[in-house]
């Protein structure tokens, strides 16, 4: 009897340690393919907009014709800087995010700080997928972003995914700005490895606890 009990206490130390392990460990991601990505480009100095989108995608692409506007602001100086607008559609699927990559590609190579690009907003519409219904408005979050003189990427996420989106930039006259590029892409949220541990870790805790009742 003592040694069951030795036993079933060797077994509950050394999952705890493996679940105690993946708290402290690596919070890397654990990998998730999906498809359900679009991409636009569009030539600001031909006035050229082109759309493209995952073929191979399981999903039905959302009716919304993509589209884009500007709107130079005017100071008693002259012209201080551009706002583009883009509408674009995405897939109209149940996955629950959207990663945005928005890169803005110039010409003027001392173009710096306040000179530089930069998107004013994301804002989706979403519609219950499961329900129908009229779609909802919400924000996009900032992730992160890189810049250089003649390079703006900024990354954003969406919760919910949306079925489409509304998207601000903010050019500069300064910038010289050529080019705009919009990637999206669906996608499950990643859950870091360490929680898959960490739970696995935690039911088989409970399993030695019904075992010894």
């Amino acid at each position: 009897m003592s040694e069951k009990i030795n036993t079933i206490t060797r077994r509950f130390h050394a999952l705890l340690a493996v679940a105690l392990l993946s708290l402290a460990g690596s919070a890397t991601a654990a990998t998730v393919t999906v498809e359900n990505g679009t991409l636009t480009e569009y030539d600001v100095l031909s006035n050229n907009l082109s759309f493209d989108y995952d073929l191979n995608s399981v999903w039905e692409l959302t009716p919304t014709v993509p589209g884009v506007s500007d709107f130079t602001i005017i100071t008693p100086s002259g012209p201080l800087a551009t706002i583009y607008e883009f509408i674009l559609p995405n897939f109209y699927d149940p996955l629950p995010m959207k990663t945005i990559e928005v890169t803005m590609l110039g010409n003027n190579s001392g173009a710096s700080g306040l000179d530089l690009p930069t998107v004013l907003s994301v804002i989706g519409a979403d519609s219950d997928y499961y329900n129908g219904g009229p779609a909802v408005l919400f924000p996009g979050e900032f992730v992160d972003g890189t810049t250089s003189s003649t390079k703006v990427t900024e990354n954003w996420v969406m919760y919910p995914n949306p079925d489409s989106e509304v998207i601000k930039i903010f050019a500069p006259i300064g910038f010289e700005l050529e080019t705009i590029i919009i990637e999206t892409q669906s996608t499950v949220v990643p859950v870091p490895a360490a929680v898959w541990l960490f739970a696995s870790g935690l039911l088989g805790l409970v399993g030695i606890a019904r075992k010894k009742r």
